[in-house]
């Protein structure tokens, strides 16, 4: 029996299509296992991709330091080398950033954690003796019996949220530190040949794209590399500029307050600060519940709250709008569902992320759509000519 010429020319397309089904079902159905597959194929050009994230993100301070040079005279030293000065101030920089932090930051959240882990028992006997306290002669607190409360949340429970039995991987990745550092290193050398020669890595990058793609696609994919680097550079710079802000100006409030782990209560808010929306109202329930278990005192973790609610606010509504603006223009509903599909793949920094990401999804989706309607509207112009002189192309 001879097939009709009709599904013969169908049979690969309709073939093909089947194939990606089963191999798309697939990939979802196994899709942690595959996710790990990536990662791990990725772990094997993890320097390159380091390099990359550090070239790109101080690609800005370097292009900005080089323009300052570019603009001396044309028989200036620091203007013939302005690339490679540039580029070795912005290192510079990095790494008197990076020893600021470490002489100074670190050290203060490390002695903060080791403090609080180390009187968190007596923190949780206060906390449960002021819960017990309230309950008064019935020991009750709004009809709910409190005597037994140290049942309810002991302090065994506590620390078994805290994986301990783990701490021979943990030792064993610490001991990979060495291995891990060497690797920092080279990636660290390599983004500085990454930003002194960007253009040429950029040029071949074109060469290779343009014997797989047309002129017409390479031109749009350029186009869309170049705005969505734009975005996450107004993003990321603003947004971590903003939790920079805030993280000063909660630990210096908090500090005058007279909070105990003031830095850490600060830094841990403006890091929150990072996250859209919510970020900030977990970051606040938080503090004022590790206030309250740290002090004890209700009128102290009151001025606690009130201080936070009013430094939050003021960044909202000044700080924010100034410092980020309006870079990303995406709804707050399609924001969460970034933010709850980035988290859960890719961690905090899939939270960080997912949000330009977001916006950059957006773009292109509106490019789409708009040119599409550019092309409707040009065959529906088309057909209405043709109506209006349907004799003019008849001789």
């Amino acid at each position: 029996m001879k097939l009709p010429k009709r599904f013969r020319t169908l049979w690969l397309p309709l073939f093909i299509f089947a194939a990606v089904i089963v191999v798309f079902y697939k990939t979802i159905d196994r899709f942690p296992d595959v996710l790990a597959a990536v990662f791990q194929f990725l772990g094997l050009f993890s320097p390159i991709i380091i390099a990359a994230v550090i070239a790109f993100i101080l690609y800005i301070p370097q292009n900005k330091i080089e323009k300052l040079f570019q603009k001396l005279k044309e028989d200036n030293y620091f203007r013939k080398h302005s690339r490679g000065i540039s580029v070795l101030i912005t290192y510079l920089l990095l790494i008197i950033a990076v020893g600021l932090l470490l002489y100074f930051i670190i050290p203060a959240i490390v002695s903060s954690v080791a403090n609080l882990v180390k009187n968190l028992p007596d923190y949780y006997n206060n906390t449960i003796n002021y819960i017990k306290e309230l309950g008064g002669s019935d020991g009750k607190i709004w009809g709910v019996d409190v005597t037994n409360v140290d049942k309810w949340i002991s302090l065994d429970k506590i620390l078994s949220f805290l994986d301990f039995s783990s701490i021979n991987i943990y030792l064993g990745e610490i001991a990979k530190f060495g291995n891990g550092f060497l690797n920092f290193l080279l990636s660290v050398v390599m983004s500085v040949y990454m930003l002194s020669s960007h253009e040429n890595l950029i040029r071949t990058c074109g060469r290779v794209l343009n014997l797989v793609f047309k002129k017409r696609t390479l031109h749009a994919v350029y186009s869309y590399i170049a705005r969505g680097c734009e975005i996450f550079y107004d993003y990321l710079y603003s947004a971590f500029l903003d939790a920079i802000i805030v993280s000063v100006e909660l630990s210096v409030a908090l500090s005058i307050v007279g909070i105990p782990y003031a830095i850490l209560l600060g830094i841990f808010i403006g890091l929150f600060n990072l996250i859209p929306y919510f970020g900030a109202i977990i970051s606040c329930v938080v503090t004022v519940l590790i206030t309250f278990i740290t002090t004890g005192n209700f009128v102290t973790t009151l001025i606690t709250f009130v201080v936070i609610l009013v430094l939050q606010q003021i960044d909202a509504n000044l700080v924010q709008p100034r410092v980020i603006g309006n870079s990303v223009g995406v709804k707050p509903f399609y924001v969460l569902v970034a933010i709850t599909l980035g988290g859960a793949m890719f961690g905090f920094i899939g939270i960080l992320v997912s949000v330009p990401a977001a916006a950059f999804i957006k773009t292109v989706i509106l490019d789409y759509m708009k040119a599409k309607q550019q092309r409707e509207n040009a065959a529906a112009a088309a057909v209405s000519n043709t109506d209006e002189n349907p004799t003019e192309n008849v001789e």
